[in-house]
């Protein structure tokens, strides 16, 4: 493996693409300090895939883009392209087999690095086993770098015997080996792996058998299942014809019933009629009897006012009797009082003859003339409140008759009225024939409102009718005047006869005898030719046709 060729792009002091070929042969390199030598080394070693940013004398790896300068910008990103010889060399697995290999190696800023050899990304480790199986790489002692000879002289065994072994082109059996060994060792764990899954397929094999016993006995079981739903289905089959059957008998039994019940029906519309005619003579009785109702109302309401008042009176006269009883008893005790007092008078004075007792008679007199008086004034009062008492009894017996025949009267207007009601809720009671009633006064209310709605037309068509003849009478005048046109060019027309019958020394014949039209069609003709018909086709003819024109000389 021989590198021939070295293209560098942005990295480090290499800011605009550098294409180095690398010919057969000792190739050199000179120039001063600090023209980029030692970069193009690092470039090699950078991309063979040196991961150590101290070899590539940075602090980070983002330090190989170029940072520029004064004069030129800074670089996003560097690319190192290593073209090689390897007609002679197999590739590792992974990377196509091919005589010329062109590997690069393309950073960008804080992104970090992608590997591509011959155009397809690979790993940075595939680049790394590439070059170590050509006993080369980024750490080969092949790459001397500055101060790497010091190094070495102070370097220790182990050091110097990688060096020596890297010299001897078999480092790269050591990192075949460590290889080999990372691959020994997975697939150990891939061994143990694969001993843990072939434990649980086993143990999923015995469970899958366990179904399969499971599911071959759900077959003969859906099977067994299929065969009793068939059954199950024929025999439903024959319970619905069964069904089917007696549905239709019954279906006809029904069309005999509904056929019946349209007769019932019939009847009840006739019945229906019956008691829509009737109905208009009960309402009326029943208006009538409710008129009668509230008058009789309004009388036992005035009886029983009446009645209180003469209860009231009653009452008034029978609490004045019973005063006057009372006056009564005590003016009969004053009275027997005073009959007392006047025969033990009449006895003292007797027995007082002789002695001189005027005063005290007189004064007796006196009192006696003035209880008999108070007592004829009271027997008057008695008797007058007696003959009221009388009178308030006759006119109570009397309002008392009065009010029962009221209450007799009233109970016959209610009995009738009960009656004419339940006339009425027979005639209206809830059924197929109140139905029919309540759609006849629905259509009764339709109708209504159709009358009203024709009424509105009737007002409309007035308004409709006023300004039609308003209408008349200006076509009348109109007519009137046309008229009036009609008798001036009739009367032209009579003028242009009379010059048109004057003697013209010589008869034409009109156009009419030259038309010989068809059957049906001498109306039409006639229509057409109008006046001009009686035109003469003789070029000497005063009214004549000439081709298409008539004219008149």
């Amino acid at each position: 493996m021989h590198i021939v060729e070295l293209r560098l792009s942005g990295f480090k002091s290499f800011v605009d693409p550098v294409r180095l070929v690398i010919e057969a042969g000792l190739t050199g390199v000179v120039g001063p300090n600090g023209c980029g030598k030692s970069n193009l080394l690092e470039a090699v070693r950078w991309a063979m895939g040196a991961t150590s940013a101290k070899a590539m004398r940075a602090g980070d790896m983002d330090d190989v883009i170029f940072a520029g300068t004064n004069a030129r910008p800074a670089r996003e990103h560097a690319e190192v392209v290593l073209v090689l010889d390897a007609s002679e060399t197999k590739p590792p697995p992974g990377i196509p087999a091919s005589d010329t290999l062109e590997i690069s190696r393309r950073i960008k800023r804080e992104s970090g690095s992608t590997y591509r050899v011959n155009g397809k990304e690979v790993r940075a480790k595939d680049v790394q086993l590439l070059f170590a199986d050509a006993s080369t790489g980024a750490n080969s002692p092949a790459l001397v770098r500055q101060g790497q000879i010091s190094e070495l002289i102070a370097a220790k065994p182990e050091n110097r015997r990688r060096v020596l072994e890297e010299a001897a082109g078999i480092g790269g059996l050591h990192a075949r080996r460590h290889e080999a060994d990372l691959k020994l060792a997975a697939a150990s764990a891939n061994l143990l792996r694969l001993d843990e899954v072939a434990s649980e397929i086993e143990a999923q094999r015995q469970a899958l058998k366990r179904q399969a016993r499971l599911a071959e006995r759900y077959r003969g079981l859906a099977n067994e299942l299929r065969r009793t739903e068939a059954l199950a289905l024929h025999r439903r089959w024959t319970d619905a014809s069964e069904t089917l059957a007696a549905a239709q008998a019954e279906l006809r039994a029904s069309e005999r019933d509904v056929a019946a019940a349209a007769e019932m029906a019939s009847a009840a519309r006739r019945a229906a009629d019956e008691a829509l005619g009737k109905l208009p003579a009960l309402r009326e009785e029943e208006l009538v009897a409710a008129t009668v109702l509230r008058r009789l109302e309004g009388e036992r309401v005035g009886l029983e006012r009446d009645l209180r008042d003469a209860e009231a009176v009653f009452a008034r006269a029978e609490e004045a009797l019973r005063r006057l009883s009372e006056d009564e008893e005590r003016e009969t005790q004053m009275r027997a009082d005073a009959d007392a007092s006047l025969k033990r008078l009449d006895l003292e004075s007797r027995g007082l003859s002789g002695v001189d007792n005027d005063g005290a008679l007189a004064a007796a007199q006196t009192k006696f003339d003035a209880l008999d008086t108070e007592c004829r004034a009271k027997e008057s009062a008695l008797e007058a409140m007696v003959s009221a008492a009388a009178s308030a009894n006759a006119e109570r017996a009397a309002l008392e008759t009065s009010v029962r025949e009221a209450r007799a009267r009233l109970g016959r207007a209610e009995e009738r009225l009960a009656s004419l009601s339940r006339d009425i809720a027979e005639a209206s009671a809830p059924s197929d024939v109140s139905k029919r009633i309540v759609d006849a006064e629905k259509h009764v209310a339709q109708t209504q409102v159709a009358l009203e709605a024709a009424r509105a037309a009737e007002t409309a068509a007035e308004a409709a009718l006023k300004d039609a003849d308003a209408t008349t009478r200006a076509a009348e005048m109109e007519r009137a005047r046309h008229e009036r046109r009609r008798d001036e060019i009739a009367a032209e027309v009579r003028a242009l006869e009379q010059l048109a019958a004057k003697p013209s020394g010589k008869s034409f014949p009109p156009v009419l005898a030259d038309i010989d039209a068809a059957p049906g069609y001498e109306k039409a003709v006639a229509a057409a030719l109008g006046d001009d018909i009686e035109a003469s086709l003789a070029t000497a003819a005063p009214l004549r046709w000439a081709g298409a024109e008539t004219r008149a000389t």
